[in-house]
């Protein structure tokens, strides 16, 4: 636990939010969807540990756009994935590449795009101890969580879903919905038609 309550910042500190997390700290940032954490691509086994998950558990990437999501697959990722992209910007979450696959979304927030366009790709998972609810607002964190984090990041304004993303993993045998959120079955199997 951290002996200092975290730095609390708003958009208009983008600089200085990108700073921090280049230099390796873990912050809380609002999304479309529900509060999220943030940290370096590299950083999954510091994010698991500060939320009490497994240290395999994966976590979703944000990126910026499809053609940073391509890199970050390695390899192409298919015709439903290129498909599918048409609901980015948005809480869809695709999971392809590898081995090991990759889960990649690209928020439909403007903010935290202009963040991911100077930092490159962002760990990210929800702003909630393991097994706890994700809360929509970066100002709801549970206390014990908050003591946990380097930064955090508040937009008063925004008014999250607070439904998580859709997660699919998309392969050699086809698209599977792995957790239902923000969009719809019906929307993405039409994507797809």
């Amino acid at each position: 636990m951290r002996s200092r309550p975290p730095v609390r910042l708003s958009w208009k500190d983008e600089e200085e939010i990108a700073r921090r997390i280049l230099s390796g700290e873990i912050g809380a940032v609002p999304t479309e969807t529900v509060a999220g954490l943030v940290a370096r691509s590299t950083a999954t086994d510091r994010l698991n540990a500060l939320k009490d998950s497994p240290a395999a558990k994966p976590l979703t990437l944000f990126a910026s756009g499809f053609e940073q999501a391509r890199e970050l697959w390695g390899r192409p990722a298919g015709p439903a994935v290129e498909q599918l992209a048409a609901l980015w910007p948005g809480p869809l979450t695709l999971v392809a590449g590898g081995p090991p696959p990759v889960g990649v979304r690209v928020p439909d927030y403007p903010p935290l795009l202009r963040l991911l366009a100077r930092t490159g790709p962002l760990a990210s998972t929800s702003a909630n101890l393991s097994g706890a609810p994700a809360p929509a607002r970066v100002e709801d964190l549970a206390q014990d969580l908050l003591a946990r984090l380097d930064f955090i990041v508040s937009d008063p304004e925004l008014r999250p879903s607070g439904l998580a993303s859709t997660v699919l993993a998309c392969g050699p045998e086809g698209v599977k919905l792995l957790r239902a959120g923000g969009i719809a079955e019906v929307a993405w199997r039409r994507v797809l038609a």
